[in-house]
């Protein structure tokens, strides 16, 4: 399958739709009919077994030196995989959200083997070594990511968490904010597209905004104070 294709993120998440026609799995199995999600959108997250894919926003260098959106990873080919099939999965162990880890057959072809025998996955090492044989004639093919160069997806994930630890690092001269907030702290610190932008009370945007710790937004108790800390103004 042609890079070109538009991936997604999804290939490392598998929804299973249970069958009521399609008989009771054996204990530790999931049986049905499968299709590739985004994450969040459906209750039930299963996690494939032994193999890591590149994140949504990873790029990767193909054959000819160009970069290429490697982390919109095979939503293509994983429909394909699952379109019209019952898919079988084995249930190995729990990841640390409490999310199922499975080995998956959609009719007889192992899913995550065959995703790494096309380059399109790599494998994890760190928890299994099944499809490390796999990854290895992949690799000697030069198939998919191993046609040119990439990250290796944990290593990219640990960067990026750095990355974003050390962006929300207040400057210098900036103070975290007060726990308990007093009551004259209420200008709000928002994060968007635009940056950091901050809002006074009876700003445009100011009763919209609501603020999300979870992002590394704040309170203020004085406009010099979110300047100091890095927030602008609207429109500064």
């Amino acid at each position: 399958m042609s890079f070109s294709s538009v991936l997604k993120e999804t290939i490392r998440l598998l929804v299973i739709v249970p069958l009521l026609a399609s008989g009771v799995a054996h204990a530790g199995q999931i049986e049905g009919k499968a299709r590739a999600i985004d994450g969040d959108s459906l209750s039930m997250q299963l996690r494939l077994f032994g193999i890591d894919t590149p994140e949504a926003d990873q790029t990767c260098i193909d054959a000819h030196a160009q970069k290429y959106p490697c982390g919109q990873i095979a939503s293509d080919a994983l429909a394909t995989l699952v379109r019209g099939r019952i898919t079988t999965c084995e249930v190995k162990t729990r990841d640390r959200y409490g999310r199922p880890v499975v080995i998956c057959y959609a009719d007889d072809i192992d899913i995550g083997g065959a995703l790494v025998d096309q380059g399109l996955a790599v494998a994890f090492r760190r928890y299994s070594d099944k499809y490390v044989a796999n990854e290895e004639r992949a690799r000697a093919a030069k198939r998919g990511l191993w046609a040119g160069t990439f990250e290796m997806p944990w290593d990219y994930r640990e960067r990026r968490r750095k990355q974003l630890e050390a962006e929300r690092a207040p400057p210098p001269g900036c103070s975290p904010e007060p726990n308990p907030l007093p009551a004259e702290c209420f200008i709000k610190g928002n994060v968007s597209g635009s940056g950091r932008i901050y809002h006074i009370p009876g700003s445009r945007d100011y009763d919209k905004v609501v603020v999300n710790r979870g992002k590394g937004e704040r309170y203020f108790c004085s406009e010099e104070e979110a300047r100091a800390c890095g927030w602008r103004e609207p429109g500064g």
